[in-house]
């Protein structure tokens, strides 16, 4: 989780010293504070100038220059602790948005593939067509909650598995 800042950098000799440094190709490791004290935020943290700064931001800085107004710096690797320049990326927010929905970690992910779903997406078709059974009676039959299956009847949850 996060923690206090600590170790904080002040030049980037310090910056490099945070970090375990591997070949070109590997994921270079932040080493010092993840996240900010207020947040569930998971990439490394740093005041640099003055302000807060993710890690990732301040090695693509160093090395490849200023960073545009409004732009992202993105990972080709999706590991947030990384900050091999190599890495590293500019992107729009659209272009953020399309990169992780291209490598399949979109949390909205239309299909049972998601990974966060506990119910299969004929499940949901059978509830939708089950009929003379109270909610509650539906949901312990599948081991979900009673609420689920509401939104599930109404259409308020699952609307990509229609039947």
């Amino acid at each position: 989780m996060s923690r206090a800042y600590r170790n904080q950098p002040n030049d980037i000799e310090t910056f490099w010293e945070m970090v375990q440094i591997g070949g070109d190709d590997e994921c270079w490791l932040w080493l010092g504070c993840i996240g900010h004290p207020d947040s569930k935020w998971p990439y490394g943290v740093v005041q640099w100038n003055g302000k807060s700064a993710g890690t990732h931001r301040v090695s693509y800085e160093v090395t490849s220059g200023p960073i545009p107004d409004g732009m992202f710096v993105c990972h080709t690797c999706d590991n947030a602790s990384c900050v091999n320049p190599n890495h590293l990326f500019l992107g729009t927010p659209k272009d953020n948005m399309d990169d992780m929905r291209r490598k399949g970690r979109d949390r909205k992910v239309h299909s049972e593939a998601a990974g966060k779903t506990k119910l299969t997406n004929d499940q949901v078709r059978a509830i939708r067509a089950t009929t003379g059974m109270m909610y509650k009676d539906i949901a312990v039959a599948y081991g979900v909650d009673r609420s689920t299956i509401s939104k599930i009847r109404s259409g308020k949850a699952r609307r990509w598995a229609l039947v």
